[in-house]
């Protein structure tokens, strides 16, 4: 009976041992992984379109129109109308200097036309009888000359002081100092109380 049981033991060692083996050889093969559903694809229909682009930089800006204002006159400054960093428009007031000298000029000029113009009208006057003297022949021709030449002298002498009136009036408009164009009051050089002349910088603009 032992005898019996033992090449069962050996075939069935010989049997496993041979499983063992063709699994070796044969090992079992891999899963295949499952394939992912096709994505879902959006067709889009294609249109042109403007696309703002923003570029930033670092710039200095420069005005199309600047000025460094200095007077016409001389004179001390008596009042201030604008401050630094003020919008300011075209002929408007930025400052005054004193304008006493210029005011004096401009009213005695104007006394000085009045005389020459009393004389003008005066010799005008005399021109017009002598001319009507000489037509009926009671003076000479040279004296009718001469009270024209007078008129005339005397009407150049009242042009040309209310020519120098003109002057002094533009002078004395000139100490109102005032913006030559629309801009930003950029600097301010001067104070109330200070002396200016035509070197003096006062503003920028």
């Amino acid at each position: 009976m032992k005898n019996k049981i033992i090449p069962i033991l050996i075939a069935i060692a010989i049997l496993a041992v041979g499983l063992f083996i063709v699994k070796s050889i044969n090992p079992k093969k891999q899963e295949q992984p499952k394939q992912k559903p096709a994505p879902v694809v959006k067709v889009l229909e294609l249109k042109s379109q403007e696309i703002p682009i923003i570029y930033t930089a670092n710039a200095t800006l420069q005005a199309k129109t600047s000025a460094t204002l200095k007077p016409q006159v001389n004179g001390r400054v008596i009042k201030l109308f604008v401050e630094e960093g003020q919008y300011v428009k075209a002929g408007q007031p930025l400052a005054m200097i004193q304008p006493e000298k210029e005011q004096y000029q401009v009213e005695s000029q104007i006394s000085v036309i009045e005389q020459l113009r009393a004389n003008y009208l005066n010799k005008k006057a005399i021109y017009e009888r002598r001319k009507q003297l000489f037509e009926k022949e009671l003076i000479a021709k040279e004296e009718v000359d001469n009270a024209k030449t007078d008129m005339e002298i005397a009407l150049n002498q009242l042009r040309s002081a209310e020519a120098t009136l003109k002057e002094y009036q533009r002078q004395k408009n000139e100490t109102v100092i005032k913006a030559p164009f629309d801009g930003i009051l950029d600097k301010r050089f001067i104070s109330i109380g200070d002396y200016v002349d035509s070197q003096t910088q006062m503003f920028y603009i």
